[in-house]
């Protein structure tokens, strides 16, 4: 089936570089502190040594849910692009980070999208995508805000 793009998030960071604002995307010391859907995840090798085709089990708090999911790195091109794919019962969830240097700083898009396993997850993404940014933009403005106050600033400059 095709992907259906299911939420986007756009903000641009002044004076902020793309490997900075991907620090805080990719190490769990900062993402447990902006994100608060994410429990754990729990690696093969470490955060370092993480490129395309590893795995991970990231577990979850989706509403009052906790599920755990596998999740395989497709592309890794640090610090400008990141897709991660997670094979779920609905298909496969696609999350892809996109941090772009410009003049001044570094703009970020989120692109969450599904590839539905079957007609009936095609229908219920097709009549349900409006509110997926329900879920998704506290998280993002919480990154924003996050990357805002720079807590590594100070390493990385």
């Amino acid at each position: 089936m095709k992907e259906i793009v299911c939420y986007t998030y756009e903000t641009f960071f002044e004076e902020v570089a793309a490997a900075e604002v991907f620090t805080y995307l990719h190490y769990d010391r900062h993402l447990f502190q902006w994100n608060n859907q994410v429990i754990e995840n729990t690696y093969e090798t470490t955060e370092d040594e993480l490129k395309e085709g590893s795995t991970y089990r990231s577990k979850m708090r989706v509403e009052k849910k906790e599920i755990e999911i596998t999740v395989t790195i497709k592309k890794m091109d640090v610090p400008n692009h990141f897709i991660a794919h997670a094979r779920t019962k609905e298909g496969v969830n696609i999350t892809q980070y996109i941090l772009e240097e410009r003049d001044g700083g570094t703009h970020f898009q989120v692109i969450v999208s599904l590839i539905p396993g079957n007609l009936f997850y095609w229908l219920l993404a097709q009549t349900t995508k409006w509110a997926v940014k329900f879920v998704y933009n506290d998280v993002f403005e919480a990154f924003k805000k996050y990357v805002e106050k720079r807590p590594d600033a100070e390493k990385t400059a």
